[in-house]
């Protein structure tokens, strides 16, 4: 099987500037570095307030993600596994909720509001085929948008050359000038209900 590589402007030595598929074998370091990277963004915080409860669902909810993302998308990480990218493919079904739904009892009432909610607004603001970045999350320790554009390059690129739009939701305001910078656009935002957190979904459509 072909090893799909996109290499970016910058320092030749450094491995981080070079983003590959996922190695099944990589699956579980990768889990446990987004399960860090991401362990305090509000929707995760919402879904399972307790810290050590909610890092400990993490590496089971990411080996999950991981799992539909090699079956239904593609997956983008470093030689280091300092992050990834998680996709789903045009055409395929949203995982969302079957992962989201390991959650501990106490919190799974949380959890179904989130997807549903999500869903919901996923569903209304674009049909037909499209790419659905899942997640994306680098180490603490390597958390720049070098790393993070160039886990996101190949598969914009793709959606460039196969005339598709990609979608995302994010929880953190924080992130929307790195996603403006990559073409994303909001679509619409709002606020999941019974307290949830803030969110906006956006959609980037292909460059001409």
């Amino acid at each position: 099987m072909r090893r799909e590589t996109c290499s970016c402007l910058c320092d030749a030595e450094d491995p981080s500037g070079t983003a590959l598929r996922l190695e099944v074998s990589k699956a579980e370091e990768l889990a446990a570095v987004l399960s860090e990277a991401l362990c305090n963004e509000p929707h995760f915080r919402y879904v399972i307030p307790d810290e050590p409860t909610r890092l400990h669902f993490l590496g089971g909810y990411f080996g999950s993600a991981i799992r539909a993302s090699q079956l239904n998308g593609e997956i983008y990480t470093t030689p280091r596994v300092d992050g990834g990218a998680l996709w789903i493919g045009a055409g395929r079904g949203l995982p969302l909720a079957s992962v989201m739904t390991m959650s501990p009892s106490e919190a799974l009432e949380r959890c179904i509001n989130l997807v549903a909610h999500l869903d919901e607004v996923h569903q209304q603001l674009v049909q037909g085929l499209h790419l659905y970045l899942l997640a994306l999350g680098v180490k603490p320790s390597r958390q720049n948008e070098n790393v993070e554009g160039i886990l996101l390059e190949p598969l914009l690129a793709r959606a460039d050359s196969d005339d598709l739009p990609c979608y995302l939701e994010t929880f953190n305001d924080k992130h929307l000038p790195f996603y403006e910078r990559h073409g994303f656009r909001i679509a619409g935002s709002g606020k999941i209900p019974g307290g949830g957190p803030d969110f906006w979904a956006m959609i980037r459509r292909p460059s001409q």
